[in-house]
């Protein structure tokens, strides 16, 4: 497995005979200290030291980082951005209570949306082919059609890259989306989530490796914090925690007027009552776009928003 964020040392052949000395006298010998692998684990720990310091003198400072570029070799990417989203606070001695709420809603969502009627005591009226709202058959097949539409999508994610091949990370993405996907119904499933999902998960995922190294090499005095807001074990629910609250910025991209989405994760369009005025369907997106055109381009450069009415070249088409 390769280890992010931390360089292992490894040593062979004449390498190795050169960080070995021979004692005088009895021949035994005695080894050298790897300055390297010390150095690796005194620049993680600083690193971390670092961050802590700044959130007490300055938390803006970390975004100004971000914008400089300065977080991409950070080997605690997901935690400056775990802050830059507010998922935890610069108030850093609370960060494993923060965690903790956040993990245990994470798992609610397993008990709440992964309900399988072959084990459960289901109502005798219900039935697996009820078409109700309520049945938790309905629901469950439902379900199963909701997972195989973000499976296909997930197997697909950066082909060329090993990382999104291993079932581990396959499987967290697809139950990330899923518990996304039934907590926000109004919004549900859209292709192309899972490519927003993937850069979070390698991230998180990353950061979990370089700790797990550091903690090989460190063995005693790790930062208790560290180790929690760090835990392997939450991989999804960490990783959940970002995702969620990325999409509540970007959620207006991936909805459209007069479709909603079906408990299976298909698109279909809302039926409309009497006293709805008809409207064409339009991805809110395209609308934003049409207003900076109409709007905020027609005052600014009347050249360019006449040269693209007349050539019939829409705005987001224009700014590929």
């Amino acid at each position: 497995m390769t280890v992010w964020g931390i360089e292992a040392i490894t040593l062979n052949g004449s390498s190795a005979r050169e960080s070995l000395e021979h004692l005088p006298g009895n021949g035994a010998i005695r080894e050298i200290p790897e300055v390297g692998a010390m150095n690796s684990v005194e620049r993680y720990r600083q690193e971390w030291q670092v961050l802590l310091q700044n959130l007490d003198a300055d938390p803006e400072s970390l975004r100004q980082s971000a914008f400089a570029g300065d977080l991409k070799m950070s080997k605690f990417r997901s935690v400056h951005w775990a802050l830059l989203l507010r998922v935890l606070t610069s108030e850093y001695r609370s960060w494993a209570s923060q965690r903790l709420q956040q993990r245990v809603r994470y798992d609610k969502f397993r008990a709440d949306y992964v309900r399988n009627p072959h084990q459960l005591a289901v109502d005798c009226n219900d039935d697996p082919l009820s078409q109700s709202t309520q049945s938790v058959w309905n629901q469950y097949f439902s379900d199963q059609e909701l997972f195989a539409v973000i499976r296909q999508d997930v197997v697909r994610t950066f082909p060329g890259v090993d990382f999104f091949r291993k079932p581990l990370v396959q499987n967290a993405m697809v139950n990330i989306l899923f518990y996304y996907a039934r907590e926000h119904p109004y919004m549900c499933y859209r292709q192309g989530m899972h490519e927003i999902l993937a850069p979070i998960i390698f991230v998180v995922y990353s950061d979990h490796q370089s700790l797990l190294h550091f903690s090989e090499l460190a063995k005693t005095d790790i930062n208790s914090t560290l180790l929690d807001v760090l835990d392997p074990a939450y991989l999804e629910a960490d990783t959940y925690s970002l995702f969620s609250r990325l999409m509540a910025s970007v959620e207006s991209y991936y909805r459209v007027s007069n479709l909603v989405s079906t408990p299976g994760g298909h698109i279909e369009q809302r039926a409309e009552s009497p006293g709805d005025n008809e409207t064409p369907t339009e991805a809110e997106v395209i609308g934003q776009l049409n207003f900076i055109r109409d709007k905020i381009l027609a005052k600014q450069d009347q050249h360019l928003h006449h040269y693209l009415q007349k050539m019939e070249i829409p705005l987001h088409i224009f700014g590929m």
